[in-house]
Protein backbone atom coordinates (compact mmCIF):
# COMPACT_ATOMS: atom_id res chain seq x y z
CA UNK A 1 0.00 0.00 0.00
CA UNK A 2 2.26 2.29 0.90
CA UNK A 3 4.20 1.44 -2.44
CA UNK A 4 1.28 2.56 -4.18
CA UNK A 5 0.93 5.81 -2.33
CA UNK A 6 4.07 6.51 -2.99
CA UNK A 7 4.01 6.02 -7.44
CA UNK A 8 0.85 7.71 -6.91
CA UNK A 9 2.07 10.65 -5.55
CA UNK A 10 5.31 11.20 -7.83
CA UNK A 11 2.77 10.80 -10.74
CA UNK A 12 0.93 13.72 -9.47
CA UNK A 13 4.09 15.92 -9.32
CA UNK A 14 4.75 15.35 -12.39
CA UNK A 15 1.33 16.18 -13.64
CA UNK A 16 1.62 19.70 -14.27
CA UNK A 17 -1.76 21.50 -14.93
CA UNK A 18 -1.76 25.64 -15.49
CA UNK A 19 -3.85 26.12 -12.52
CA UNK A 20 -3.42 25.98 -8.98
CA UNK A 21 -6.26 23.45 -8.57
CA UNK A 22 -6.30 19.61 -9.67
CA UNK A 23 -9.76 18.09 -10.10
CA UNK A 24 -9.34 14.55 -9.54
CA UNK A 25 -12.10 12.15 -9.99
CA UNK A 26 -11.33 9.01 -8.68
CA UNK A 27 -13.37 5.63 -7.64
CA UNK A 28 -14.99 5.61 -4.28
CA UNK A 29 -12.72 2.77 -3.30
CA UNK A 30 -9.59 4.97 -3.99
CA UNK A 31 -10.82 7.30 -1.45
CA UNK A 32 -8.54 6.57 1.58
CA UNK A 33 -5.22 6.26 -0.69
CA UNK A 34 -6.01 9.30 -2.87
CA UNK A 35 -6.66 11.43 0.22
CA UNK A 36 -3.11 10.45 1.70
CA UNK A 37 -1.66 11.34 -1.81
CA UNK A 38 -3.37 14.61 -1.75
CA UNK A 39 -2.10 15.63 1.36
CA UNK A 40 1.52 14.68 0.34
CA UNK A 41 1.12 16.49 -2.98
CA UNK A 42 -0.53 19.65 -1.87
CA UNK A 43 2.39 19.90 0.90
CA UNK A 44 5.00 19.35 -2.02
CA UNK A 45 3.35 21.79 -4.76
CA UNK A 46 1.14 24.44 -2.93
CA UNK A 47 -1.16 23.35 -5.56
CA UNK A 48 -5.21 22.32 -4.43
CA UNK A 49 -6.57 18.82 -5.12
CA UNK A 50 -10.63 18.73 -5.65
CA UNK A 51 -11.80 15.08 -5.31
CA UNK A 52 -14.64 13.80 -6.88
CA UNK A 53 -15.30 10.16 -5.92
CA UNK A 54 -17.87 8.07 -7.17
CA UNK A 55 -18.38 4.96 -9.48
CA UNK A 56 -16.39 4.95 -11.86
CA UNK A 57 -19.74 4.59 -14.46
CA UNK A 58 -21.25 7.93 -13.06
CA UNK A 59 -17.42 10.06 -12.82
CA UNK A 60 -17.04 8.71 -16.61
CA UNK A 61 -20.25 9.58 -18.03
CA UNK A 62 -19.88 13.12 -15.50
CA UNK A 63 -16.31 13.26 -17.98
CA UNK A 64 -17.95 12.34 -21.29
CA UNK A 65 -20.50 15.49 -21.01
CA UNK A 66 -17.68 17.59 -20.62
CA UNK A 67 -17.23 17.90 -16.43
CA UNK A 68 -13.62 19.45 -15.92
CA UNK A 69 -11.54 16.77 -15.00
CA UNK A 70 -7.40 16.71 -14.67
CA UNK A 71 -7.45 13.51 -13.68
CA UNK A 72 -9.20 10.15 -14.00
CA UNK A 73 -8.34 6.84 -11.68
CA UNK A 74 -10.24 3.71 -11.97
CA UNK A 75 -9.94 0.00 -12.65
CA UNK A 76 -12.65 -0.25 -15.03
CA UNK A 77 -10.48 -0.37 -18.21
CA UNK A 78 -13.70 -0.03 -19.92
CA UNK A 79 -14.91 3.08 -18.73
CA UNK A 80 -11.24 4.80 -19.41
CA UNK A 81 -11.38 3.40 -22.85
CA UNK A 82 -15.17 5.25 -23.34
CA UNK A 83 -13.69 8.96 -21.95
CA UNK A 84 -10.34 8.55 -24.53
CA UNK A 85 -13.01 7.51 -27.39
CA UNK A 86 -14.80 10.38 -26.69
CA UNK A 87 -12.01 12.80 -25.77
CA UNK A 88 -10.70 11.78 -30.11
CA UNK A 89 -14.28 11.98 -31.27
CA UNK A 90 -14.66 15.62 -29.84
CA UNK A 91 -11.32 16.45 -31.52
CA UNK A 92 -12.27 15.25 -34.73
CA UNK A 93 -15.09 17.36 -34.51
CA UNK A 94 -13.57 20.37 -33.38
CA UNK A 95 -11.17 20.90 -36.33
Amino acid sequence: MRTLVLILTAVLAGFKVNAAEVNVYAAASLTGVMKEIASAYEKESGDKILFNFGASSLLARQIIEQTPADMFLSADEAKMDEIAASRRDSNRNTR
